[in-house]
């Protein structure tokens, strides 16, 4: 009867400590669990993070691309203004009287000073009167 009891008494210590083992193994995989979530967790914010950088730095290339071609545009028209004039040695301005030509050739260029420029009084011009 003794020997019965004491082995209950030890199946009862032997239960206890299983338990009390069991109970911290399911904590210590709780703990695994909720530090791999976290973990989880945290890598998506980074590849979000991440993204989000992506994006905006394809947008700030694509703004960068966009004031590049804008300034090319500007050049080109700039360009295309400049020829035009060159391209035009004779230019015409009715201003007080004065027919005003730019030709480098010209002989009886005058500086003329309210017009700031220089003045060639022509009489007729083929195609003007």
């Amino acid at each position: 009867m003794r020997k019965l009891f004491l082995l209950s008494l030890t199946s009862e210590r032997l239960k206890k400590k299983r338990k009390k083992k069991e109970k911290k193994e399911k904590e210590k995989k709780e703990k695994e669990k909720k530090r791999k979530e976290k973990k989880k967790e945290k890598k998506k914010m980074e590849k979000k993070e991440k993204k989000k950088k992506e994006k905006e730095k394809k947008e700030k290339k694509q703004e960068k691309k966009k004031e590049k071609k804008k300034e090319k545009e500007k050049k080109k028209r700039r360009r295309r203004r400049r020829r035009r004039r060159r391209r035009r040695n004779i230019t015409f301005a009715l201003l007080k009287g004065k027919v005003l030509i730019r030709i480098p050739e010209a002989v009886n260029q005058k500086w003329d000073e309210d017009l700031n420029t220089t003045v060639v009084q022509v009489t007729a011009v083929d195609g003007f009167s």
